[in-house]
């Protein structure tokens, strides 16, 4: 468990100095483990409440601006149970939390996210919109005092601040919600926030299509269940469905000049891609959430056309494509819920701005060697996995551990590095 949570007595503050100084992560774990246990320290924030803080970003790649657009919380608080160890926070952003209670700064909670900003920002292509705006949302823990949130950035030579922000706790509103129909599809409901709550929500249903949706959403979430990554945590997880009307069937196709009318605005056509299906109202989808529990979210999207999408720390979406479409969104959770990189790649295409091979990429299923002990270099070093080269869209110098993998290719398992990533992510809300 990540001791950034934890403020100290007289006494623990020189524990936390001598745990400081031991070299071995292992080691230096246990030993927070022992003391927590000991009652030696207490955290911070009383996970009572949840904060959510909307964000836009904005700018080139090499010029991000990020503004805050409002904040609001609620009762109760259904995230993880420990912040991000700050050696493995996963993202292209990296955000942390200080309380400013009595003058005194201290961090009270740090992860990281993607956008599709970034993908759009490293990308060129015909009728690019250069002013385009991209909406994410945090969800934090509630703290009585007022907090400075710091966002940075990935960036060749290190991270880059693009926002450092005082937030006025008393400026803060209760959220006034926005009912969804909502049904238990699998698990039990629980009484604390010991458990991994997944969200499946209806994109472009008519009132006359609800049934469907809910048998289509029973489907995706017992092959959720079915995973080897999630069965080990079945009675840890919490499945919901949530159903919006849309005045119009599907998403937006731009090739096919079809406007729809879908309660959170989907469309094929993405970044100038047919297939790629996204939304950019993510204020919308966490609007149809509301207060309830969703640590993973995945958007339902009623098109008989391929595609889909996944962005890290925000939620998957895919379409109801015949045959493969539990696969893509299977393959899309490893990418919003684990922050895993696609696998695959194509001969004559090369992405050196998302992949710059002087630098390790965040995702833990892939590498560049510049930090393979800090991925899957014991497993690979004990013949547990392999080492192959080519992955996230590079035929040279990204290397993926096996030759198959669901990030690589539908209907083929996830590979052992993306299970490990898969139940680590999965560890956090239930430990």
């Amino acid at each position: 468990m990540a001791f950034l949570f934890m403020r100290c007595s007289l006494f623990s503050e020189n524990v936390y100095i001598w745990i400081c100084f031991v070299k071995c992560n292992v080691m230096r774990r246990l030993l927070i483990v022992f003391f927590l246990t000991c009652g030696l320290f207490e955290c911070v924030w009383s996970a009572s409440r949840t904060m959510r803080i909307d964000l836009t970003l904005r700018g080139e790649l090499d010029s991000c601006c990020m503004d805050l657009v409002s904040c609001v919380y609620w009762e109760g608080w259904f995230g993880p149970q420990s912040c991000c160890d700050s050696d493995i926070v996963k993202g292209q952003f990296i955000y942390s939390l200080y309380s400013l209670k009595g003058g005194e700064e201290r961090m009270i909670y740090k992860d990281g996210f993607s956008s599709l900003y970034y993908e759009w920002a490293t990308m060129d292509y015909e009728g690019r919109d250069k002013e385009m705006v991209f909406e994410h949302t945090l969800l934090v823990p509630y703290t009585e005092s007022d907090v400075r949130l710091v966002v940075e950035c990935r960036v060749r030579d290190g991270l880059k601040v693009v926002m450092d922000k005082h937030i006025d706790v008393s400026e803060v509103e209760r959220q006034e919600l926005v009912e969804s129909e909502v049904k238990l599809l699998q698990g039990e409901e629980k009484s604390d926030s010991k458990a991994l709550d997944v969200a499946i929500l209806a994109e472009g249903f008519t009132l006359t299509e609800e049934l469907d949706f809910w048998s289509r959403a029973d489907s995706l979430a017992m092959a959720l269940m079915s995973e080897p990554a999630f069965v080990s945590f079945a009675d840890d997880i919490c499945i919901r469905g949530f159903f919006k009307p849309s005045k119009t069937k599907g998403p937006s196709d731009p090739s096919m000049g079809y406007k729809s009318e879908s309660v959170l605005n989907s469309s094929f056509g993405v970044f100038a891609s047919d297939r790629y299906l996204e939304t950019f109202k993510t204020f919308s989808v966490f609007d149809y959430v509301g207060n309830k529990p969703a640590d993973m979210i995945i958007v339902l999207v009623n098109s008989k056309k391929y595609g889909g999408g996944g962005v890290y720390n925000c939620f998957a979406i895919g379409s109801l494509h015949d045959g493969d479409w539990i696969e893509v969104l299977l393959h899309e959770v490893g990418h919003s819920f684990a922050g895993l990189a696609d696998e695959y790649y194509y001969e004559n295409e090369v992405y050196p701005d998302m992949y710059p091979k002087e630098l390790e990429p965040w995702e833990p299923n892939v590498t560049t060697l510049v930090s393979f002990e800090k991925k899957w270099k014991e497993m690979y070093e004990n013949g547990a996995t392999g080492l192959i080269e080519g992955a996230a869209y590079n035929a040279k110098d990204v290397y993926r551990s096996s030759v198959n993998c669901k990030m690589r290719q539908l209907h083929k398992p996830f590979c052992k590095v993306c299970n490990e990533a898969i139940g680590q992510q999965i560890r956090r809300y239930i430990e």
